[in-house]
């Protein structure tokens, strides 16, 4: 077939129109490392009561580069009556999850190195909330109420998770619900927090055994964990989540078209019975022009028209009788096209038969 033939043959078959797109789901499972800027805040003034410190808007302590992240509610007994509450906060990039993914699992990891479990009551849980926080980089003292939606039952991105079951020294999965499965931001950063069932209902702790105790002995009753931050030691123990997903490829997922060009077989150029509508020479210009503009309608407007430009000067040398020229800007269009990642199987299709005819031409 030679160019004339192509030009004047061209045959639009009319498909996405009417039938279903070919697609493929690919499922991937990621692991992400938690970020740096996670840690704990623990709330202030200190002494003080349950009330005043559950309620507290400006912390007290503040840790985001230490190895681990405690998360407790806890109370020591002295005539001041000392009280603790500790809020974990969690960082992960997730910016590699394509907007198009449509998530189906997500467990976060936390890699245990020690647990509190005196209390033993039915408050004595952990659970995902969702964070708040300012930055992901660091941590500051306003942030102590950012860790869930609200203060009190705030929404839960997990099931409660009893202290008692905890496992030293390995990694304990917490695996998001739906509503967790929320909480991740695709093409961002998704923040997380961890926190205490006693502090979460807001029930206080009091001190089990009135020992006296003394401050020299850490007489504390506790009920939370602690788990290795990102800044931990051993990068193997950091925090991370693990997302599974599916992304549904289809062609027109990069490029767009409502037809699918195609070429006759030599045997029957000129002849009847060919499906499709033959075209006439005017309009293939413009059906090649119109193919590029819509595998590049993602770029930007100089792009596309820069694409077009290039398109129309490949026709320009065919109709000027330059077939040598023209396959030399065939080749160069191909190689812009891959340099921008530009895919679409209806205009490689296209390109394939072009350069098939001007060979025969040269």
């Amino acid at each position: 077939m030679n160019v004339r033939q192509f030009l004047l043959l061209g045959v639009l078959v009319i498909g996405s129109l009417t039938g279903p797109n070919i697609s493929n789901a690919a499922t991937e499972t990621v692991r992400i490392y938690g970020e740096v800027g996670d840690g704990r805040l623990g709330t202030g003034p200190y002494p003080g009561s349950w009330v005043t410190q559950h309620a507290d808007t400006t912390g007290r302590l503040v840790e985001y580069t230490q190895d681990v992240i405690h998360v407790k509610s806890g109370a020591f007994y002295s005539p001041t009556g000392y009280l603790t509450i500790d809020r974990g906060f969690l960082v992960f990039d997730t910016s590699t999850i394509p907007q198009t993914a449509q998530i189906t699992n997500v467990k976060l990891g936390l890699f245990v190195t020690d647990k509190f479990d005196q209390f033993n009551d039915q408050y004595g849980y952990v659970s995902v909330l969702q964070g708040f926080q300012q930055s992901t980089d660091f941590l500051v003292a306003d942030d102590i109420e950012t860790c869930g939606d609200v203060l009190v039952n705030p929404s839960k991105g997990s099931s409660d998770f009893d202290i008692t079951d905890l496992t030293l020294d390995q990694y304990q999965e917490f695996v998001l619900n739906n509503t967790g499965v929320t909480w991740i931001m695709k093409g961002g950063y998704t923040k997380l927090c961890i926190r205490e069932g006693h502090d979460i209902e807001n029930v206080a702790t009091e001190k089990i055994s009135l020992d006296g105790g003394s401050w020299a002995t850490n007489s504390w009753d506790r009920s939370g964990l602690e788990f290795a931050s990102a800044d931990a030691s051993n990068p193997d123990t950091r925090p991370y989540i693990e997302v599974t997903y599916e992304v549904v490829e289809t062609e027109t997922t990069r490029c767009p078209l409502h037809a699918q060009i195609k070429s006759p077989h030599p045997s029957e150029v000129g002849t009847a019975g060919w499906e499709g509508e033959v075209l006439p020479e005017e309009f293939t210009r413009d059906m090649f022009v119109a193919l590029v503009a819509e595998a590049t309608a993602d770029e930007s407007n100089a792009t596309q028209r820069f694409f077009s430009r290039q398109a129309n000067r490949i026709f320009d040398a065919v109709d000027a009788g330059r077939e040598g020229i023209a396959l030399i800007r065939l080749r160069v269009f191909e190689v812009l096209l891959s340099a921008k990642q530009v895919s679409c199987a209806s205009l490689n299709q296209v390109i394939e038969e072009l350069r098939e005819s001007l060979r025969e031409e040269l």
